[in-house]
């Protein structure tokens, strides 16, 4: 049975995903590559508003922190970023099928701190894995080059809906791919707890971490799997925790170049990360690496986590939790007694329930009930 998720808008998401069987589909070496991903990442952005706080892509997984104000429009947002990322991946390796593993969803608190540790382990994901000895060495797709240096992301998008029409329609086939490309950029929203810094202090803090991490913290993790770092417990001291911002207001336009006469920052060269050859079809393989064994052991299933530094937060969220499923259950229930008694061909059937109504069990009542 499929894990029931609360998608809550009065918290922020991360997503980890993984390839299927844990194959290495993403050559992080590919500027090409690495541009499409930006364009798709770019018009998922503008068709579903949905806030990009950060991203970190790797060969056989990537990570993200996404704001948003409705479940539907979370749900949207990954059916269309993740299947064209999976399209891209199987365009550019030459190959066909599954491509993910089932997605990992965890909620995040919006406090300073609890967002200061997600940051901190999703940039620090190259350097963990010793590719790298900064963040800003990483050459794959990532945020860490607009984080810390205010590097526009720009990204390809491909108009495949056109090359299609044309493929059928012309003569002669579609045309050239370059004439169906046009460059976006991917903008980065910023944390509604960091709303108030400016872009250097906001670039400080975000230096901070990444000189920590190249300084050899690490990601170390508590024990219930949280990042650990003493910047964090530095920089957002003084920011108070604060309520996310109004849906219509997202996604949030990135901090304005600093102007000061402080000389910025220069990019660090990019190092080549170790290259995974293509074998057969064009699928990536593990190499020395030992493959991370996805779905080969089904483990009992456990309610979503709040990823917070307050335990508090934390124990209030899984009382919410439980409450939210009671009260999904009983709607259920009712919706397919009800549905059954006067429709006939819906005997027998088993009825789901899309996984966002958890959220509107509560106020939910059928046609025709008092």
């Amino acid at each position: 049975m499929r894990e029931l998720r609360l998608y809550d808008p009065d918290y922020y998401c991360e997503v980890t995903l993984r390839t299927d069987g844990g194959d290495f589909g993403f050559d992080l070496n590919d500027a090409g590559l690495r541009d499409l991903i930006y364009g798709v990442f770019a018009e998922a952005v503008d068709r579903y508003k949905v806030a990009v706080f950060v991203f970190h892509f790797m060969s056989n997984h990537y990570h993200g922190v996404y704001g948003f104000s409705s479940p539907q429009q979370l749900v949207m947002f990954f059916a269309f970023l993740h299947g064209n990322l999976a399209r891209l991946a199987h365009r550019t390796n030459g190959t066909e099928g599954k491509f993910w593993a089932p997605l990992k969803v965890f909620a995040v608190a919006k406090d300073a701190e609890s967002v200061g540790r997600r940051v901190r382990y999703i940039m620090g994901q190259a350097v963990a894995a010793g590719l790298v000895d900064h963040p800003g060495q990483f050459p794959g797709p990532s945020s860490v080059d607009a984080m810390l240096y205010g590097k526009p992301l720009m990204g390809r998008r491909m108009d495949n809906t056109q090359r299609c029409r044309d493929a059928a329609r012309l003569v002669g086939g579609a045309k050239a791919d370059e004439a169906y490309e046009s460059w976006v950029e991917l903008r980065l929203s910023v944390p509604q707890c960091w709303a108030e810094l400016s872009s250097a202090e906001l670039r400080r803090l975000y230096a901070a971490i990444a000189a920590e991490l190249a300084g050899g913290g690490g990601v170390a993790t508590n024990e219930d799997g949280q990042s650990c770092g003493e910047c964090l417990n530095l920089e957002t001291s003084s920011i108070s925790s604060r309520a996310g911002p109004a849906p219509e207001s997202w996604p949030q336009q990135p901090p304005e170049p600093d102007t000061s006469d402080a000389p910025s920052p220069a990019l660090p060269p990019k190092q080549r990360v170790p290259t995974r050859h293509a074998e057969g079809a064009g699928v990536y393989s593990q190499g020395p690496v030992k493959p991370k064994q996805v779905g080969s052991q089904r483990k009992r299933s456990r309610p979503p986590r709040l990823l917070a530094a307050s335990q508090r937060l934390a124990d209030a969220y899984d009382e919410r939790y439980v409450e939210s499923v009671a009260a999904y259950y009983t709607v259920k229930g009712r919706w397919r007694r009800n549905s059954k008694v006067s429709h006939g061909a819906l005997r027998g059937a088993e009825i789901k329930l899309p996984p966002w109504m958890l959220l509107g069990a509560l106020p939910l009542r059928l046609e025709g009930e008092v």
